[in-house]
């Protein structure tokens, strides 16, 4: 069970990373462009504004997702780091916040399902999929990071 959590949580990870360099790419090339054509063509893009938000928050929470399997993030550092109880508390406080990312998000997904955005006319709901799509690999890589803490501290007992 391990392997395949381990191998699943890697897999995801790799194609979040990837997903999220792709949309910092765009996103940099978006501003360039809109840059570009107001300053030096004289020009709008007016859909460049609304793609390029889209590619930053993309991005952001693709990126909070891998922090959190990186252990990078939402870190509750008041309690000494070897003590159980502050690796119990923060387990708990990632695991119900990632909850609910993955529960509003859900909802405000479905709610945004029939507007649209003026100038693409794409639906609200791609604007605001990544929210339940990073609360469920938050959810992925925080089982993982439990599973992996809790052998560990077992093994570490059995050896003393």
């Amino acid at each position: 069970m391990d392997t395949k959590l381990r191998v699943l949580c890697d897999w995801l990870e790799k194609w979040e990373l990837r997903l999220a360099q792709v949309l910092v790419s765009a996103l940099i090339l978006i501003v360039f462009g809109q840059v570009i054509s107001r300053y030096i063509l004289h020009m709008e893009m007016l859909w460049s504004q609304e793609m390029s938000l889209f590619c930053f928050v993309w991005s952001s929470f693709l990126g909070a997702a891998i922090a959190v399997r990186r252990k990078t993030h939402f870190v509750f550092d008041f309690l000494p780091a070897n003590m159980p109880l502050a690796q119990i508390a923060s387990y708990a406080g990632m695991l119900i916040m990632a909850t609910l990312f993955l529960l509003e998000g859900s909802f405000n997904c479905l709610a945004e399902w029939r507007r649209f955005s003026e100038p693409s006319g794409y639906r609200f709901t791609w604007f605001v999929l990544p929210i339940p799509l990073m609360g469920a690999s938050m959810l992925l890589f925080l089982f993982e990071g439990i599973r992996k803490d809790w052998t560990g501290r077992r093994r570490r007992e059995e050896r003393v």
